[in-house]
């Protein structure tokens, strides 16, 4: 299974052993077999087929987790001999999960997104201090969000903003995301961080000046807000200041910031409802970027929209979309 990358290339994140952007998308090098991965804006992550995890792109604070705080622009095996089952990367650290589903961190450390004590920066992975369980673990930009194998909400990291969702500030472990909702998705962005719960209804809290919580408002919570409608929703997504949600019959939904055009809904104009997105897709899966977005439809085709600066939607322009657009060979 080949993996392929596109867009801003500064410090290797493509993994074709360049630091040439590309406007379609490259090959990663190497003969590895990826199942799952991840991407933040300076580096990616990635699981292969045998569970050993490997990152390219950005090394600054040891995110990469080989040891070193050196960039690389093609794969390199993340130290130690862990078998991860789960891996997301933030604006500079990296979550995981192992196969007892123990959660490990490596990377910047300056917020406590970690997750052990301290503030300083690892190179390498470390377990997540307290022992839990968790279902589910992802980064947000500073921010480390989860969900324990009993449905409950778990967060650390920066606190600005309130995307903790938690009581007060003492922020470098996890501590119980305030509701005592049950979710089953999770998902962290720069400023603000998204779930849904049991009943597939979508929960929403921190920064709100574009509306980006879903809840007709522009005002930040600091603990869940139901997102308004009676969708149904399977997966959620947070990106830098836009939400994107996939209901039960794989129809896509946005809310937040559109000065892009990454709400997909053929306007440039801030929603703070969920609105659909244009094309009648459906997506078995979706992301929010940093001011785009991406989703696979149930034919295994990718599209993306939204800001297109550095390439990122893979169409072979640099010209923002505001509606999806088909990823060149995908």
């Amino acid at each position: 299974m080949s993996t392929w990358a596109w867009g801003g290339n500064d410090e290797g994140g493509l993994g074709d052993g360049t630091l040439t952007p590309s406007s379609s998308p490259v090959l990663v090098l190497g003969e590895h077999i990826f199942t799952s991965g991840d991407a933040s804006r300076w580096f990616a992550v990635a699981l292969d087929s045998s569970n050993h995890a490997w990152a390219w792109g950005s090394g600054n604070d040891g995110k990469l987790g080989n040891n070193s705080t050196t960039d690389v622009s093609s794969p390199v095996s993340v130290t130690g001999d862990h078998a991860f089952i789960q891996i997301s990367c933030g604006d500079s650290h990296t979550v995981a999960k192992d196969s007892a589903n123990h959660g490990w961190a490596w990377g910047n450390n300056y917020h406590g997104q970690l997750g052990f004590y301290n503030n300083y920066y690892k190179s390498n992975p470390y377990s997540i201090y307290g022992g839990h369980v968790f279902s589910v673990i992802t980064a947000g930009d500073f921010h480390t969000l989860a969900i324990d194998n009993n449905g409950h909400g778990w967060a650390w990291g920066s606190v600005e903003y309130y995307k903790l969702g938690v009581y007060g500030y003492y922020n470098n472990k996890p501590q119980s995301i305030v509701g005592g909702h049950i979710f089953i998705e999770i998902s962290g962005g720069t400023n603000h961080s998204v779930a849904i719960d049991s009943s597939n209804h979508a929960w929403a809290w921190g920064k709100n000046a574009s509306g980006q919580l879903g809840n007709n408002s522009t005002t930040e919570k600091s603990t869940p807000v139901s997102v308004v409608g009676d969708h149904e929703f399977v997966k959620i997504s947070a990106g830098h200041d836009h939400t994107l949600a996939i209901d039960s019959s794989g129809h896509g939904w946005a809310w937040g910031e559109n000065f892009a055009g990454q709400l997909g809904d053929n306007t440039t104009v801030d929603k703070s409802v969920p609105v659909s997105i244009v094309g009648g897709h459906v997506f078995t899966t979706i992301n929010a970027g940093y001011d785009y977005s991406v989703g696979v439809d149930d034919s295994n085709l990718a599209w993306a929209w939204g800001l297109n600066d550095l390439g990122q939607l893979g169409n072979n322009t640099t010209i923002s979309q505001s509606t999806p657009v088909s990823v060149i060979g995908f």
